[in-house]
């Protein structure tokens, strides 16, 4: 597949030459992407009262007419949300927005392709002009300096932590590149982003800053390593395999309802999302048990399980344990997959 075509200014900041796969970065695509939501009164967004917020809408209110916002005021209801909108805009130039690679069947499901091509399409051709007239990139890098302290403290809250080479080791495959991407924009939150160029995988970790950040996007240096980093590049790992053993994991889908309620609320409504979320969540509390010890890795398992109903942890913490002090027999998490396979199966017979 054809590799992206940067033509603007992407401020990039490598850790060090251990990291050197792991990127921090300013999009200017989720820039664009999060401005032309905030027009179209998309929920998940920041809901700081940050002078960069204010700015934007200051700026950019005289396009808010343009084409772009309304077919996202349309869209964003129906299938344009969470990782959906972010997954499509990787998928073009920028800022040319031609398509410069095919979505997987799991993502022309999720924005129900078939029938949105139309619109998708329309949607390519106006935020290229919103682009263009509305001076989007003398915003951009007039904000420069703002881009460049975001990443430099968050450069120095990883420190000397060797993350990539923890990830590549633990799942046992390796990516071409792996990118932090800072979205002054978005909500306290994120999401995982894999593309495929003729280099490999490039993981994007697209992660918003903390609600309650004051007049400066303010990225939680405590936490952004555990709860999101190793989160959403967990997903680029653990949701293809999903997706490869799908068939024989849909079988088990009745086990949805006894959390259906907690899932809806945490926007996850299927099925095969549930999984997904429940095989990232077991391996990141691993890994931060690997990374950060046994009490934090206790203190992410008693939030997913208790508070928020991530049930089925209860049984797959333990296998995945079993997993990676298994290493010899496991060499890859794909190895162990029929074990967790099994585990769902057996699960299913608790179904009323």
């Amino acid at each position: 597949m054809k590799k992206f075509l940067f033509l603007s200014i992407i401020y990039v900041s490598t850790i060090n030459a251990q990291t050197k796969k792991l990127n921090i970065i300013v999009d200017e695509r989720m820039e664009l992407l999060t401005t032309v939501q905030l027009l179209a009164n998309y929920t998940l967004l920041t809901t700081s009262d940050i002078d960069y917020k204010k700015e934007v809408i200051a700026y950019f209110a005289p396009y808010k007419d343009y084409d772009a916002v309304k077919i996202i005021s349309i869209i964003k209801d129906e299938f344009f949300a969470f990782h959906v909108a972010p997954t499509f805009i990787y998928h073009y130039s920028f800022p040319n927005f031609v398509q410069s690679s095919q979505f997987t069947a799991v993502e022309s499901e999720a924005l129900n392709y078939t029938n949105n091509k139309d619109t998708l399409n329309k949607l390519a051709v106006a935020l290229k002009e919103f682009y263009l007239k509305s001076h989007f990139h003398t915003f951009y890098v007039k904000h420069k300096p703002l881009y460049d302290s975001l990443i430099s403290c968050v450069r120095l809250s990883i420190g000397d932590k060797n993350i990539i080479k923890t990830l590549e080791d633990y799942y046992g495959t390796a990516n071409h590149s792996y990118n932090i991407v800072l979205t002054p924009l978005l909500h306290d939150g994120g999401f995982g982003i894999l593309t495929k160029s003729t280099k490999g995988n490039d993981l994007f970790a697209i992660i918003g800053p903390k609600f309650n950040s004051k007049k400066i996007p303010e990225f939680d240096s405590k936490t952004l390593l555990q709860n999101y980093v190793l989160h959403e590049f967990s997903h680029s790992f653990c949701n293809p395999l999903i997706d490869k053993y799908y068939i024989q994991l849909s079988s088990d889908s009745c086990l949805l309802q006894t959390i259906i309620e907690s899932q809806v609320e945490q926007g996850y409504g299927d099925w095969q999302c549930c999984l997904y979320e429940h095989l990232v969540r077991a391996n990141e509390i691993m890994l931060t048990k690997i990374i950060f010890g046994t009490d934090e890795s206790d203190r992410v398992y008693k939030e997913y399980f208790e508070n928020r109903k991530w049930i089925y942890l209860k049984g797959l913490v333990p296998l995945i344990e079993n997993y990676y002090q298994n290493r010899n027999k496991y060499k890859t998490l794909n190895d162990f997959m029929s074990v967790l396979i099994n585990y769902f199966d057996k699960e299913r017979k608790n179904c009323n």
